[in-house]
């Protein structure tokens, strides 16, 4: 147990280290700084950010967005083992959403123990307004999706 919490604090160290660009935050530019700092060139990334997802983001809202996705492109390329990534920033009528999707091996949630990143995640989310949902399934990859209401934004 106390190898997995090492573990897990210097994978946390390691994105809050991580560097980003010094201007102000800016998702579209940063979500592609990061897909290029952590998924190997072998793993196909889509990524799909509408404007309309954007346009009523606080610097403090990409910066958490920005965090999530870090989070689980890097669970995605050392636990999930996948060949494709795909993210997806949208907005409809009801919500926001971020969707951070793998095709690797999945997980059993039953058999995870969240990690600290996992926390920071959900607190993230929270501060936003919305949910954070996990799903895993064994052999089929795992889905990172957070939710925000719009009427938040009203």
């Amino acid at each position: 147990q106390i190898n997995h919490l090492i573990a897990d604090i210097r994978a946390y160290i390691s994105i809050l280290g991580s560097k980003t660009s010094s201007a102000e935050p800016e998702l579209a530019r940063d979500i592609a700084v990061a897909v290029r700092q952590l998924v190997p060139s072998e793993i196909t990334t889509v990524v799909n950010i509408t404007a309309a997802a954007l346009q009523f983001l606080t610097a403090r809202d990409a910066e958490d967005l920005l965090y999530i996705t870090r989070e689980a492109i890097s669970n995605a390329v050392r636990h999930g083992v996948p060949s494709k990534i795909a993210i997806d920033f949208r907005q409809t009528d009801t919500e926001t959403t971020l969707t951070i999707q793998d095709n690797g091996v999945g997980y059993d949630p039953m058999q995870i123990r969240p990690g600290l990143g996992t926390a920071s995640a959900r607190n993230r989310a929270a501060r936003l307004g919305g949910e954070l949902i996990l799903l895993g399934i064994p052999g089929m990859g795992a889905t990172v999706r957070v939710s925000i209401p719009r009427e938040r934004n009203a």
